[in-house]
């Protein structure tokens, strides 16, 4: 941008790109709606939602199995719909409870998501999506996953939270959910807290700067000449979290983003599956099978234009599935210097064979120093939890 000049020929062009829209925008009118038709209360029904897709070569993997990060933002996509109905006003997603993903989505298959705002609060709103898959030729309906999504509601002309309808459930299956959102809301504000974040983000800077040391010296080494990758794809008994680690970075587009020009949740969840499955391939070496994502928070929001550093590693490795914790940060292109904690993610990912059954031949997770191994030994406690979890989520859908 400045490149062109833009900034000194056009300082005020420069402030209106990176000012968010609800600023930039006069929505008197649709405030004015909005303040006219305020409800106290609305019935769950009227925000209920269907979104249908076909599953095409673009959402899959090699094997033709849909990347999970695309289920997700679908989800995230059909929830904010569903809360936009309900609240009249533009609502961003705040978190997403654990993602447990029942049976795989093929290439062909029809994916419906139903979705429902289950409560709403003061400002807030949880929306419960149910995915199920569709095969054309028989008619099979198969339940994939559940998810519950916490939405919050927003001014259009400030861009701060603003209250919305009450819920009225009227049918069993909406009044249960009802009385089981706010023990789930409890449960979210318990734990509403960056986990362990900073030894995580510790352990992602050291890994950067090796992995840049690495590529100077291949890039400097004589005998590098053509060769393209510093991990080779050989099987080892045991790899270090080094080996596994991956970034990918990200520059916001509008169609990454809402009205608002807030990026959408969906496309975050999205680009966090794409780096830990690469972090899990190059661990371990095999067919991959994401099989859950545990809760998602969104600490800070960003923006049209952000940059977006997605950063992960392999933490855990068990007999087939490996737990891959993710960073997610963004910084201002305005000032590089400083970047934000946006998300922190912990997402499973099973090793299969070529018939789709779990592969048990991973290699160990050897840790290099004392803060390694608290960090891995951890693993084996989320793990249990996420056991435990899945088998409750079977049980009850």
């Amino acid at each position: 941008m400045y490149r062109y000049g833009f900034s000194k020929s056009c300082p005020e062009l420069v402030s209106r790109i990176h000012t968010p829209l609800f600023q930039q925008r006069n929505w008197s009118r649709s405030l004015t709606t909005a303040k006219t038709n305020v409800v106290a209360k609305k019935p769950a029904y009227e925000s209920r939602t269907t979104l249908t897709e076909t599953i095409l070569p673009s959402h899959t993997d090699d094997r033709g199995f849909a990347y999970g990060g695309q289920i997700l933002s679908w989800i995230d996509i059909a929830a904010g719909i569903a809360a936009k109905r309900h609240a009249s006003v533009f609502s961003v997603t705040r978190s997403m409870d654990s993602v447990h993903f029942l049976h795989p989505v093929s290439q062909g298959d029809i994916l419906i998501l139903n979705a429902s705002v289950n409560r709403a609060w003061n400002t807030s709103m949880e929306v419960g999506v149910r995915v199920e898959t569709e095969d054309l030729v028989t008619g099979k309906r198969t339940h994939c996953c559940y998810a519950y999504l916490t939405f919050v509601a927003l001014n259009p002309e400030t861009g701060k939270t603003t209250t919305v309808p009450k819920i009225i459930p009227e049918t069993e299956s909406e009044k249960k959910r009802y009385e089981q959102a706010e023990e789930r809301r409890q449960r979210r504000l318990s734990r509403f807290q960056p986990r362990d974040n900073e030894e995580k983000r510790e352990i992602m800077n050291s890994l950067a700067k090796e992995e840049w040391k690495n590529e100077d010296l291949l890039i400097q080494s004589p005998e590098s000449k053509g060769c393209v990758c510093s991990k080779p794809n050989v099987f080892t008994a045991s790899k270090t979290i080094q080996d596994s680690y991956s970034e990918v970075v990200e520059l916001v587009l509008p169609q990454d983003a809402n009205t608002l020009q807030i990026t959408f949740g969906g496309k975050i969840m999205q680009w966090i599956e794409y780096c830990a499955i690469i972090s899990a391939s190059r661990h371990s070496r095999s067919y991959l099978i994401t099989a859950s994502v545990d809760t998602l928070q969104f600490y800070n929001p960003t923006y049209v234009g952000d940059i977006i550093t997605i950063r992960s590693f392999v933490s855990g490795v068990f007999n087939s599935s490996l737990e891959v914790s993710v960073v997610v940060e963004a910084e201002s292109p305005l000032d590089s210097t400083k970047r934000i904690l946006t998300n922190d993610a912990y997402v499973t990912i099973v090793s299969v064979d070529k018939a789709n059954y779990p592969y048990g031949g991973l290699p160990a997770l050897k840790p290099r120093n004392e803060k390694e191994e608290r960090y891995i030994a951890k693993s084996v406690e989320r793990r249990a939890n996420r056991l435990q979890e899945r088998l409750m989520i079977s049980k009850n859908h």
